[in-house]
């Protein structure tokens, strides 16, 4: 096959998982994602790389080029059954034409088309209930975070935090 594309080398993949937080502090509940690495980062348990964005970008494909594994984390607005989701990430051209606010998946597609890479990928939201112009998250919110949090550590515990469902 002659791609005509420009030379772009992928970093070479590291052996770790990638928790990439998504949300904002200074807005209530939608600082889950954040609040999510916090308590990860505090346990000191995890041996992969966190990173905290506002939100995802185009140049996002390449960090996670270089991942074995990513597992995005997000607030959510809505009812979620059990008050978290885990699902898979796959990627997908659901983007729309700008550079910024990307979802996790246009990321993933993306780091396909441009990297050649797709690493194994879950994204996990959090359900949020507050979403105003405040620090720390509402009570519901840290119930369902701790739940989250809990379901994650065993997901590691067991080895298969980012592999199919």
């Amino acid at each position: 096959m002659n791609d005509q594309r420009p030379n772009v080398r992928p970093p070479e993949p590291a052996a770790e998982t990638l928790l990439l937080g998504i949300g904002n502090s200074g807005r209530g509940d939608d600082g889950l994602g954040w609040a999510f690495l916090d308590r990860i980062r505090r346990a000191a348990a995890f041996a992969g790389r966190l990173e905290y964005r506002y939100q995802l970008q185009v140049e996002d494909a390449a960090l996670i080029s270089s991942a074995q594994r990513v597992v995005f984390v997000d607030s959510w607005q809505g009812e979620l059954p059990g008050g978290f989701c885990w699902q898979p990430c796959a990627p997908a051209a659901d983007f729309e034409f700008t550079t910024h606010a990307l979802s996790p998946q246009a990321v993933m597609h993306l780091c396909r088309d441009l990297y050649r890479r797709t690493p194994r990928a879950h994204l996990l939201t959090i359900q949020g209930s507050r979403w105003d112009l405040s620090t720390g998250l509402s009570p519901a919110a840290e119930g369902r975070l701790e739940q989250a949090l809990r379901f994650f550590r065993e997901r590691m515990a067991a080895g298969d935090a980012a592999e199919p469902d």
